[in-house]
C-alpha cells in the first residue's frame, strides 16, 4: 500500500511539496499571536511618526495614533470654537477603533463652503472600559493643551462624547 500512496510523477512530487509548504506557512502564520503583534507595534513607537503611545494593562491593549500635522490642525480648529467629537467603530476585526473628529478651519469645500470633517487622533483598543477612554482622552488633552494658547479643555459627556474649548463649554 506504500507504493500506491507515493507520488508517481514529478508533477505529483511538486504538488505534494507545494501542499506541505502551504500547510507549514499557514501554521507559522497562526503561531503569530497577539503578543507578537503588540510587540511589533511597541517597536514602531520609536521610529514611526504615527504610532505615539502603546499601553498594555491587565484588561487589554491600547494604541494611540496621530501625527503632528493632525494635532496642529486640531489646535487651530479648537481655537476657532470647533467641536471635537469621538466616534467608536465596533469590532473592526479583533480590535475596536475610536477616533476623534473635528471640522478643519483651514480647509473649505468649494461647493458647500463648509469646513470638512477631519479625523483626529485614533485609538486602537481591545477593551472599551471607562479607564481606556480616560487614558486616551488624557493623552490627547495633554498633547493639545501643551500649547500655551489653549489653557483648558472642557469635556461634556452625555449621549455623545464631546471635547471642546472652554469657551464652547460655557456657550452650551
Amino acid at each position: 500500500s506504500e507504493g500506491v500512496d507515493a507520488p508517481q510523477s514529478t508533477k505529483q512530487i511538486q504538488s505534494a511539496r507545494y501542499r506541505h509548504n502551504s500547510r507549514r506557512n499557514k501554521n507559522e502564520h497562526l503561531s503569530a499571536n497577539v503578543a507578537d503583534e503588540v510587540l511589533a507595534v511597541v517597536g514602531m513607537v520609536s521610529h514611526d511618526d504615527y504610532v505615539q503611545n502603546v499601553m498594555i494593562t491587565k484588561k487589554g491593549v491600547m494604541i494611540v495614533l496621530y501625527c503632528e500635522e493632525q494635532i496642529m490642525d486640531l489646535k487651530s480648529a479648537l481655537k476657532c470654537q470647533s467641536m471635537l467629537a469621538i466616534d467608536k467603530t465596533y469590532n473592526l476585526g479583533k480590535w475596536f477603533v475610536s477616533s476623534f473628529t473635528y471640522k478643519s478651519v483651514k480647509v473649505e469645500v468649494k461647493e458647500t463652503r463648509e469646513n470638512p470633517i477631519m479625523v483626529g487622533p485614533i485609538l486602537l483598543h481591545d477593551d472599551s472600559s471607562f479607564k481606556t477612554y480616560h487614558n486616551f482622552f488624557s493623552i490627547v488633552k495633554s498633547v493639545i493643551g501643551s500649547d500655551q494658547n489653549i489653557d483648558e479643555l472642557g469635556m461634556i459627556i452625555g449621549e455623545d462624547l464631546i471635547l471642546g474649548s472652554e469657551n464652547y463649554c460655557h456657550q452650551t
